[in-house]
C-alpha cells in the first residue's frame, strides 16, 4: 500500500499516481530481469478510482498475459491533447483528431448505425475483421492507453491480445492489430 508521504513526495506534482505506479511495476520487471504478471487496479479506500493513496489488489479473473493491465483514473476534463497520434497503416499515414478519447473502428452500411470517431474503412476494414466499435484510445496527459471494446476479432498490442474493455498503456512505436489489420502507433 501506498502511504501519503509516497503521493506527497513525489518529485513531480505533474505525474499522476497511475503513472508513478506504472514506473514502479516497470522498474521492478526490469531490476528483477523478469515478465512479471501483474493484475491489478487502482483504488482509495473506498473503491473508487482517484488521485493519491492508492491499494493495488490481485484482480486474477482475467487471463494471464505479460502486459500490466491498468484501470486508470480517465477523467477527461484536463486540457486538450497537443501532439497528435498517428497510425502508419501499409505505408500511408492516419493522423487521428486531437480529442482525449477515440472510438476507432469502420462505418457500416446500415444507416442507423452508430459510427466511430475514426472510421478505417479505407484500409479494407471490414475485410479485416475491424469491428464497428472495435478499439477505444483515451489520453490522459502524455500517456496513451487502449481498450478493445468487445469486437468480435479481438485487439492485439505487440503480438498479445488485449482483454476486453481493459485499459493498457500504449508507447510509440507499438504495433495494435484489429481483427488482422496492423497499424504502428505513433505520437
Amino acid at each position: 500500500m501506498l502511504a501519503e508521504r509516497d503521493f506527497t513526495d513525489l518529485p513531480d506534482r505533474s505525474l499522476s499516481i497511475e503513472m508513478l505506479v506504472d514506473q514502479l511495476l516497470r522498474d521492478h520487471a526490469s531490476d528483477t530481469r523478469q515478465m512479471t504478471v501483474l493484475n491489478y487496479r487502482l483504488s482509495d479506500r473506498t473503491g473508487s478510482t482517484a488521485s493519491g493513496p492508492v491499494t493495488i489488489e490481485d484482480t486474477a479473473s482475467e487471463p494471464q498475459g505479460v502486459d500490466v493491465l491498468v484501470a486508470p483514473n480517465l477523467d477527461l476534463d484536463e486540457a486538450q491533447p497537443t501532439t497528435p497520434i498517428c497510425f502508419e497503416i501499409n505505408g500511408q499515414q492516419l493522423t487521428l483528431p486531437l480529442n482525449a478519447s477515440l472510438v476507432i473502428g469502420r462505418v457500416s452500411a446500415q444507416p442507423d448505425d452508430s459510427c466511430p470517431d475514426v472510421a478505417l474503412n479505407a484500409f479494407r476494414a471490414a475485410e479485416q475483421g475491424v469491428s464497428r466499435q472495435h478499439l477505444r484510445i483515451t489520453r490522459k496527459g502524455e500517456i496513451v492507453y487502449v481498450s478493445d471494446l468487445g469486437s468480435t476479432n479481438g485487439t492485439c498490442l505487440n503480438g498479445r491480445p488485449l482483454p476486453r474493455n481493459r485499459y493498457r498503456i500504449v508507447n510509440s512505436g507499438d504495433e495494435l492489430q484489429l481483427g488482422a489489420l496492423k497499424l504502428i502507433v505513433k505520437f
